[in-house]
């Protein structure tokens, strides 16, 4: 099984696709679209895995593998490692457990992007539990 997101400005947030072992949809997962949004993911549909890369290509859409689990701890890891601090695990992880899917997997692979930004910006980086409620991937 496979799954990968579809991230566009054009969308509040990832939309999710799940495909099985032959490459067929068999799901997928989309919070908060409006009816103009849900129109747009339709005519972009991958019915088929395959579909991905032309989409990817000829649409310039931007679809990205999930890995199989982003659990807390794969998050929390990662993110303390470039932070450096681990005081706040229990708050954050609270957030975490309340979050999409979706939401969980945007957030940890806008950790690398968030701390460059930070750093270019020159200000500090956050908590992981302020990361998490503040939500900056969607900034």
């Amino acid at each position: 099984m496979k799954t990968y997101q579809l991230h566009s400005p054009k969308l509040p947030e990832p939309v999710t696709f799940k495909f099985n072992s032959k490459g067929l949809l068999t799901a997928f997962e989309s919070i908060g679209l409006t009816d103009e949004q849900l129109q747009w993911v339709y005519d972009h549909f991958p019915a088929h895995i395959s579909s991905i890369a032309i989409l990817r290509d000829k649409k310039k859409l931007n679809f990205v593998e999930v890995p199989e689990v982003v659990d807390f701890d794969r998050f929390f890891n990662n993110y303390s490692t470039l932070y450096g601090d681990r005081l706040d695990k229990k708050k954050a992880e609270q957030i975490w457990t309340r979050m999409s899917t979706a939401k969980q997997l945007a957030a940890y692979e806008f950790i690398p992007r968030f701390f460059n930004r930070c750093k270019r910006n020159g200000v500090a980086a956050k908590y992981a539990k302020t990361y998490l409620s503040q939500e900056p991937w969607n900034d």
